[in-house]
């Protein structure tokens, strides 16, 4: 009965339970992320994240995170193909050279996927973000200790001068530096 509802109602909706959904896969909740797969068959060819005729990259972009950590790489095909000419024309490029990388990466095609990341050239700041962490993933990946100490005090340095500048809603630059914190962690095991 999703159809039964205005346009603004269902993206309504269907952030809540995306939001709801990334909050279980980010406590370990690993089955949900089936769930948000499941979920996106729906919204997405009922064109619920479409506004004014536009995909908001954020979005698209976590399509293809969850349908790569899934390994759906031939239905990522067929959505990027179909769902490209929806994105904003300035980010456009950037987000799929994002999508790309991705994909790469959860296909452990780490080289391939750091190229593809730092070819990236953008100010939004999601897409930056996002690209940075992917870089410093797939150097995890691949043992690169070194550089990913020296990197990760670039990303911190990052976050936090994003954050005095307002540009970083505080509870994500506490989470990135959280986060910066463990994986250091990680690296000295």
């Amino acid at each position: 009965h999703i159809d039964d509802f205005q346009h603004r109602d269902r993206y309504i909706l269907f952030t809540y339970l995306c939001n709801h959904i990334a909050r279980k896969v980010r406590k370990g909740e690993q089955a949900f992320l089936r769930e948000q797969f499941d979920l996106m068959q729906i919204y997405i060819p009922r064109k619920i994240f479409i506004i004014d005729g536009k995909f908001n990259h954020g979005q698209f972009i976590n399509i293809v995170d969850t349908g790569s950590k899934l390994k759906a790489f031939d239905w990522l095909q067929d959505f990027i193909q179909q769902w490209q000419s929806y994105l904003l024309e300035d980010l456009r490029e950037v987000s799929l050279l994002l999508a790309d990388a991705l994909v790469h990466f959860y296909q452990k095609e780490f080289d391939q996927a750091i190229t593809l990341a730092e070819s990236i050239y953008t100010k939004d700041l999601q897409i930056e973000m996002r690209r940075r962490w992917l870089i410093l993933q797939a150097n995890y990946e691949k043992g690169e200790i070194q550089f990913l100490e020296n990197s990760l005090k670039t990303y911190e340095t990052f976050v936090r001068r994003k954050g005095s500048a307002g540009s970083l809603i505080e509870a994500h630059q506490k989470a990135s530096i959280k986060v910066s914190y463990f994986f250091r962690k990680l690296i000295r095991l």
